[in-house]
């Protein structure tokens, strides 16, 4: 087995599977014999067979750690398939999975879960870079998982699991779970193993899901017998110790009570709704100007966000993250710049951002590179909380909240103003809320990745969009574009309703600039006394001419006076038309 392929056997569908049939037969025996006396030499001669299907491209480093992880459970046996293996690659791989399966003896504790989910990333970025697709799927396949394992486990109580989006908690987790449990059923295909069948752990998920949801509406009620059954869907799908680990945060779950006090929310990271495939154009090595990106967050106006680590520390798993945005050459842009051009300026405005001040309402400005490749890149604080549109949609406000959030803000846009540069994408979205000492809450603008000091095509976002980003009016301030989406913000925090709004992109532009400050929604608050001055505010800052429109320190000075007579009133305010 330890030979050359033509050399021990000419034939090479003979010489594969006579390979497979060996390296699952000492497999097997390494599980089945508890005894002393042949243990080493077990592990060594698996670890060579599996060198050997390796070498032959019969299996890949990711078959390799699915292989140990069903054949065995103990931290010495996979240290010495480890020391026995030729192939450095599968070393470091092996020796990341000893640490999961060591991190998964005894989960007792909240604390020792968090260890095991930390090991887990470990081990997806300990996999050799560029590999192979199989590989890098068995990374991304990790990675989703533990970012799913990560929201379940911030959760406090069982209505937080089921936020009222289509994407729960439990709905992230099944992404990861359904991407792993195909790559191990395909692993195990490739070794032979009569006994693959379909994945059951989806399906458990999907009822332990319906469970805690049926528990919400009708009351506690024990969920135990449909843990036990994902746990037992999970052994059969997965290597035990990932098994474990995913049974331990069911667990957790049946402890929540129904209803807790506020708590963090998860992640920029992990409360993205879907998986963002790495785009075509993303190096082999995954290193953009001295970042290693670890995974995508989603794409923005302008350009895709990844999370990223500095490349010298790739390997270590609790290394600070980074918001790593590029930007992309497309829509609005596209119709007035080359993407010469379009490249250009981002380089040029990139540079206002070094003066970005530091601010408890600012994103933190880390660098951005010019000159990398592929792509320019901008690199921010990965700001940890969940976004303002992910609590719209969750109906997660009061009155008061709405209007710290917006004095917040106005906070930061102000700051940035002071020193002549725009957001230029002020929405929900680019607003993550940061929880602070004492329980507060600090909101942080981040995604400057059309961030300058003018207005360029391409920036902004439909329902928050200026006239003149339309290019319905010749301008190129950037300051009053910031001021006049933060009032359709300031608008939709407070009604939970958007101020604009069209079916398509000629009716969304229609709507921006047949109006002078007055819109619909705009009119409505006029008509009520409580109201009445915050809608003089919002119009003050939604004027067609960016010249007359109200500067953010203006209105953030005008919320302030207003706060008294709308912080009584119910959220979200209902307006009759």
């Amino acid at each position: 087995v330890d030979g050359d392929g033509a050399q021990v056997e000419p034939r090479e569908n003979l010489l594969r599977a006579r390979r497979v049939l060996t390296t699952r037969v000492l497999l097997a025996r390494l599980r089945s014999d508890q005894g002393p006396g042949l243990r080493r030499a077990l592990c060594a001669a698996s670890a060579r067979a599996m060198d050997a299907l390796v070498r032959e491209e019969v299996a890949e480093i990711s078959d390799v750690v699915i292989f140990v992880g069903d054949f065995s459970e103990s931290t010495d046996d996979i240290r010495s398939i480890s020391e026995a293996s030729m192939m450095p690659e599968v070393e470091r791989a092996l020796d990341a999975y000893g640490e999961l399966v060591k991190a998964t003896e005894v989960l007792d504790s909240a604390a020792a879960v968090r260890n095991a989910v930390e090991a887990m990333a470990k081990l997806a970025a300990d996999l050799p870079v560029a590999c192979s697709p199989r590989v890098e799927a068995l990374r991304g396949a990790l990675n989703r998982l533990c970012r799913g394992l990560k929201t379940v486990l911030r959760c406090r109580s069982m209505t937080e699991l089921c936020t009222g989006t289509s994407d729960t908690p439990l709905g992230d987790l099944g992404d990861g779970v359904v991407d792993l449990a195909q790559l191990v059923a395909g692993a195990r295909r490739r070794l032979a193993m009569l006994d693959v069948s379909e994945p059951h752990s989806v399906a458990a998920l999907r009822l332990m899901d319906i469970g805690v949801q049926r528990a919400i509406r009708s009351g506690a009620e024990p969920l135990d017998a449909e843990v036990a059954a994902f746990f037992e869907a999970a052994k059969h799908d997965f290597p035990r110790s990932i098994a474990d680990l995913l049974g331990a945060t069911m667990r957790s779950i049946v402890r929540l009570p129904l209803e807790a006090g506020h708590s963090d929310r998860p992640s920029l990271l992990v409360a993205i709704k879907k998986v963002v495939k790495m785009p075509a154009w993303m190096p082999p090595s995954r290193t953009l100007g001295g970042f290693y990106v670890t995974d995508t967050i989603g794409n923005g106006a302008g350009g895709s966000v990844f999370a990223a680590k500095r490349a010298g520390e790739r390997h270590t798993a609790r290394a600070d993250l980074f918001a790593l945005k590029v930007p992309d050459y497309s829509g609005a842009a596209a119709r007035t710049l080359s993407e010469a051009e379009f490249l250009r300026l981002f380089r040029a405005e990139a540079g206002a951002l070094l003066a970005l001040p530091d601010h408890p309402n600012i994103a933190r400005f880390v660098t951005f590179d010019a000159g990398a490749r592929p792509k320019p890149i901008l690199v921010m604080e990965l700001v940890e909380g969940p976004n303002v549109e992910r609590m719209l949609e969750a109906r997660d406000l009061t009155m008061a909240r709405s209007l710290s959030l917006l004095e917040g803000v106005a906070a930061g846009l102000e700051a940035m103003h002071s020193i002549g540069v725009g957001h230029l994408d002020v929405k929900p979205s680019n607003i993550i809320v940061r929880q602070v000492e004492g329980g507060a809450e600090s909101p942080v603008l981040v995604d400057f990745g059309l961030a300058g000091r003018h207005m360029r095509p391409g920036c902004g976002t439909a329902e928050y969009g200026a006239p003149e980003v339309w290019g319905a009016l010749e301008s190129d301030l950037a300051a009053p574009v910031d001021v006049y989406a933060f009032c359709c913000l300031a608008f939709e925090l407070i009604t939970s309703t958007c101020l604009f709004s069209a079916g398509n992109e000629m009716g969304m532009i229609g709507a921006h600039i047949e109006h002078d400050g007055m819109p619909e929604g705009i009119q409505a608050l006029s008509r009520f006394s409580e109201t009445r001055r915050f809608a003089r505010l919002l119009q003050a800052g939604l004027r067609r001419q960016p010249s007359q429109r109200a500067e953010m320190s203006q209105i953030r000075r005008g919320l302030v006076e207003v706060r008294n007579e709308l912080v009584g009133l119910p959220w979200p305010l209902v307006l009759s038309r």
